[in-house]
């Protein structure tokens, strides 16, 4: 884990990013945004490829998980689907998730340190 630490609005504030998990969910987002495209204009990964000018085998790269995605390629396989890309930013904001003994009551605790997670934009949003 790849933890970065910034001085806080208040001088005396540290805030500490997981840099690696805001990344992983950036991709994740951007993957999930291109795969909605692709469901909304029922388009196979070949016509997709095609349309980039690229082989079926890139599209298949590029919505991996391991993929370094650069922004021209996100708005290519956007455009190839008729979409534009749209950008936006919001805090980064901790939820500590608590598990229940009972797991038909596990629910989110804020006020409980067990495992970080970062709420992100969901893909619906910036499609």
């Amino acid at each position: 884990m790849t933890t970065t630490t910034w001085e806080g609005t208040n001088s005396s504030d540290e805030e500490v990013v997981d840099v690696e998990l805001i990344q992983a969910a950036a991709l994740a987002t951007a993957q999930a945004t291109i795969q909605q495209a692709i469901n909304r204009r029922k388009l196979s990964r070949t016509v997709l490829a095609k349309r980039m000018g690229r082989e079926r085998s890139f599209v298949t790269r590029m919505m991996s998980g391991d993929y370094n995605m650069t922004i021209k390629t996100f708005a290519l396989a956007l455009a190839a689907c008729a979409y534009r890309p749209t950008f936006g930013f919001a805090p980064v904001t901790w939820v500590w998730a608590v598990e229940n003994e009972n797991p038909a009551s596990n629910i989110l605790d804020t006020s409980v340190p067990a495992g970080a997670g970062t709420s992100m934009p969901t893909a619906e949003s910036l499609v």
